[in-house]
């Protein structure tokens, strides 16, 4: 595995409420069948893990479940409400928030001051204009908050370019807490950052529960996702076909088979979507 993160310590189950239910969720392209029948369900306070070769249908399900891509059919339960025919700016500020595998940051911008435009509501014109005129307080208190979680805040004064890669990823990740989500989607976080980097992510990202932020890691660094989830999902060819502790993952026939491949190809020969 590229990362040999250390096993993440379980943890309590049995009395966490679910912040994400999802039911027999299904989306389809024509005759194409993208997702089959989906169902699982993340518990509050978990870190949750969503692997599968590429192609496997892990960006079409994160983009199903903000409503960025419209389901077929099935169910989403976000916080005990319906998220159907809800659109995905509205989703967001109800604490359901998600990143995307590039990191598209202000480089005219500060650290601290690309947390504050993530946090401003209600709109992105109106957080940049705030913040050009001088008007925004910008560390407030959701931006002092994601900079202490994410440690950045020796790099709050200084620009993206001047920062190392992980760094700027770490601020991709703070620009999201920003906007104090009850569970972030992380579409493939580690991409492109060396080992060293990606062992200091995952430290983080197992963090983030104690801060009262569920996660679910969609990633293709397989040393990252089972080094550092409580539970790990498998999909392949839009089918579920794994779900349980790392352990299991790691031992289930159908996941060497269908991801790592019969020789127990690493991690880092997989690609994603």
């Amino acid at each position: 595995m590229s990362a040999s993160a250390p096993a993440a310590a379980p943890r309590p189950v049995g009395i966490e409420d679910v912040v994400l239910d999802v039911q027999n969720l299904t989306v389809k392209y024509g005759n194409v069948v993208a997702l089959g029948d989906i169902s699982f369900s993340i518990p509050r306070g978990s870190v949750t893990g969503l692997i599968g070769p590429n192609g496997a249908g892990k960006t079409t399900l994160i983009d199903a479940l903000t409503n960025y891509t419209r389901a077929s059919s099935g169910s989403v339960t976000f916080e005990g409400e319906s998220t159907h025919s809800v659109r995905a700016h509205r989703l967001a500020r109800r604490g359901l928030i998600r990143t995307f595998q590039s990191v598209e940051l202000f480089n005219d911008l500060t650290v601290e001051e690309n947390l504050a435009v993530a946090a401003q509501p209600p709109s992105l014109l109106a957080a940049l204009g705030s913040v050009f005129a001088g008007r925004a307080e910008t560390r407030h208190e959701d931006v002092e908050w994601a900079l202490s979680v994410t440690e950045l805040q020796d790099v709050a004064d200084r620009y993206p370019t001047e920062l190392s890669h992980g760094q700027r990823k770490l601020v991709g990740v703070g620009r999201s807490l920003a906007r104090r989500p009850s569970l972030l989607l992380l579409d493939e976080p580690a991409a492109g950052l060396d080992t060293a980097e990606t062992l200091a992510l995952g430290q983080r990202l197992r963090t983030l529960p104690d801060h009262g932020v569920t996660v679910l890691l969609i990633d293709h660094d397989m040393g990252l996702v089972l080094g550092t989830c409580d539970h790990v999902m498998v999909l392949d060819f839009g089918n579920l076909i794994a779900s349980g502790t790392p352990a299991e993952i790691r031992a289930d026939a159908r996941v060497v088979e269908a991801y790592l491949g019969s020789s127990q190809q690493t991690e880092g020969e997989a690609g994603d979507e």
